[in-house]
This record gives structure tokens, sequence and C-alpha cells, in this order.
């Protein structure tokens, strides 16, 4: 069964809430770059997938209740500045992206950086 067949059972369901719905075709859809939009729209408790650019490991992040992503390091606030290059301390700035699911690293590969 593949998940193309489950989305399309969920989607024929009468028997599933709405938001229920949405989100099992969250959880089931291929790992994809999210818009700061689409981050800005995600409920309490979501996962979202932090990269950064030369990184071997993506970093999973929740939502909070304060409009924020947390992580091991702490809150960043849901904003334009955390789409823009994150300033490490040696080096040039490095590109971020946020992934829906936990992406392969040929999936990482796969999609450029824009």
């Amino acid at each position: 069964m593949t998940n193309d067949f489950l989305i399309g059972a969920i989607r024929a369901s009468r028997d599933l809430h709405p938001q229920v719905k949405t989100e099992l075709e969250e959880i089931l859809a291929e790992p994809r770059v999210m818009t700061l939009e689409e981050i800005q729209k995600l409920h309490h408790r979501a996962v979202v997938w932090e990269e950064v650019r030369g990184d071997r490991a993506v970093c999973p992040m929740i939502v909070s209740r304060e409009n924020t992503l947390i992580d091991e390091d702490g809150e960043t606030e849901i904003s334009a500045d955390m789409m823009k290059p994150l300033q490490m301390f040696i080096g040039p700035p490095r590109l971020r992206r946020y992934w829906n699911g936990r992406p392969t690293p040929d999936q990482r590969k796969a999609v450029p950086w824009e």
C-alpha cells in the first residue's frame, strides 16, 4: 500500500474531521521544503526539520504556542529572520531551510538550495 493510496482514502473518507484529514495527509506526505507561510500556519506541537547547508544532520524543531520553534538550543521566533542565512561564529553565513518531514540524505541532495 502506497502513501498516495492512503492519502486518497483519507480524502474520500466522510467519517474523519477535516483537521484530522489535513494532519494525516501531512504525516503521509513526502518530505519537502516549506515556505515561511506554511510554517506560520502550523499548529501547536507540529514538528519541522531544520537543515543548515553543509551540516550532515537535520534537527527537529517543535512549534510552541507562542509562535516559536523550540529545539535543544532554545527558541526561535517564526519570522522572516529564521529564513535568512545563519551567522556562524567562523566563516560566511550559512543558509537554512525547513522540511515538513525528516528528509533522507538523497532527498536533501535532490532539492537545490535557492
